[in-house]
């Protein structure tokens, strides 16, 4: 299995053709499917995610900012999923508008950010 150097967001699922299904139904689209047997979890760099989905990026997942911790020029977005889970996303001020607090948002994923993997 690829591995990342640091930190990365573990969801477990399954392949569903071009799809990537999480156990609690969000969906992404993978750039490398595996077999579909093979694989059982996404693994995403939370460098990968952007708070504003643009439309060169390969999912984009409804969630609720639920906390902004800034740490100088970095900030730690903290964000609900639809279902439930809070994930963290690195994010520099100057380069996205900071959300706030409560605001609806769709996180983007950079495809060279993910791996499928049978953990």
């Amino acid at each position: 299995m690829p591995e990342f150097i640091g930190q990365s967001i573990w969801f477990p699922g399954h392949l569903k053709g071009a799809q990537f299904v999480t156990d609690d139904g969000l969906a992404f689209a993978v750039n490398a499917p595996g077999e579909a047997g093979a694989v059982n979890g996404l693994s995403i760099r939370p460098n990968t995610f952007i708070c504003r989905g643009g439309r060169n990026d390969v999912s984009r997942i409804p969630a609720t900012v639920v906390n902004v911790e800034f740490f100088g020029a970095e900030l730690i977005v903290s964000c609900r999923l639809d279902g439930g889970r809070v994930i963290r996303i690195p994010i520099r001020s100057d380069d996205e508008a900071v959300p706030g607090r409560g605001c609806p948002c769709r996180i983007g994923s950079r495809p060279t950010g993910q791996v499928v993997a049978d953990d």
